[in-house]
């Protein structure tokens, strides 16, 4: 039986050289907003993550469901034998029918600092703000004043910037180890494997971590239509206790808000105890038609704030 620690464990490697395909892993995070958010981020060191249910789209993680069955049915005829498929197959199933159940959070981003697509759709060309963010960094979720820690200090997954994968996806497309569809069948196999031998202790948490993997995933697949937005994500399965959201009233009806902080990676303690950390922020770029002196305004909001050094830039983007 392979390894838990050895890569490509249960999926044979495809023939077909593996490429890094068409994601932007590497690409910077830019999140649009007004001269509110604009305020409420860098003053405030956080971002608001917003419930699906109050974005404009909430519908979208039945693609994702669909989307990933159907990639396991291809995938699964490639799994060396003895792997726990029909263990997997029972689970999708049972993951499938409550996922639309549990409230998921996000925060969205585009790849592309200077989008006429979100100026015109996510922010506004005469106050708007595309505020450039690490691409790498990890969050944690924060509690509220009732709850200050951390959620979670083994959270899985990590809470960090996902590129949303529009279309179907090849099996043989960006089928690196770390890859996260990859991760979650490797995964999930090794979990059901080591079930299967009686090595799970507590079945019920191994199966609330597999779950909160599987929402992080579907939730980062969407129509082709929506290529052009470009989309990454910061994706938080809410937590099963109270403490860590907040109601909030969008234009499409009531929905949940939770904080989300920046994490040390290299801090071990960062994931025990309440702490906040400074914002990634590389740059603040300004809609076309912003007003004349917003460059300086922006600027100083930000030596305020502790972020002496983020350049602001105007968009090059022409507006008629």
């Amino acid at each position: 039986m392979p390894s838990d620690t050895t890569p490509d464990a249960w999926l044979v490697r495809p023939k077909s050289p593996e490429t890094q395909g068409p994601g932007r892993y590497d690409a910077s995070a830019w999140h649009y907003t007004n001269a509110t958010g604009l305020t409420g981020i860098i003053n405030g060191g956080v971002l608001w993550a917003c419930s699906t249910g109050g974005l404009n789209d909430s519908e979208e993680v039945f693609f994702g469901i669909e989307e990933l069955s159907r990639l396991w049915d291809r995938v699964k005829l490639t799994v060396v034998d003895g792997a726990p498929t029909k263990e997997l197959d029972t689970w999708l199933a049972d993951i499938a029918r409550r996922a639309a159940t549990r409230e998921v959070l996000v925060v969205c981003a585009c790849a592309d600092g200077d989008s006429l697509l979100h100026w015109q759709t996510y922010a506004r060309i005469d106050e708007g703000y595309a505020i450039e963010f690490s691409p790498t960094a990890e969050f944690k979720l924060q509690g509220t004043e009732a709850t200050p820690d951390l959620f979670q200090p083994d959270d899985v997954p990590a809470i960090f910037w996902r590129d949303v994968t529009y279309g179907e996806k090849d099996p043989k497309w960006d089928w690196q180890y770390w890859d996260p569809t990859r991760r979650l069948i490797e995964g999930a196999l090794d979990a059901f494997s080591s079930a299967r031998a009686g090595r799970v202790t507590d079945e019920s948490l191994m199966l609330d971590l597999l779950d909160r993997q599987y929402l992080a995933l579907v939730y980062a697949y969407k129509h082709g239509g929506f290529e052009p937005e470009h989309e990454k994500r910061l994706i938080v399965v809410k937590p099963p206790f109270d403490g860590f959201t907040t109601d909030r009233a969008t234009r499409y009806g009531p929905a949940q808000r939770a904080l989300l902080v920046p994490v040390e990676q290299s801090d071990p303690e960062t994931y025990s105890v309440r702490g906040t950390y400074q914002l990634p922020i590389l740059s603040v770029q300004l809609a076309p038609r912003n007003p004349e002196g917003d460059e300086e305004r922006v600027r100083t909001l930000l030596e305020n704030a502790g972020y002496p050094s983020v350049p602001v830039h105007r968009s090059g983007t022409p507006i008629r």
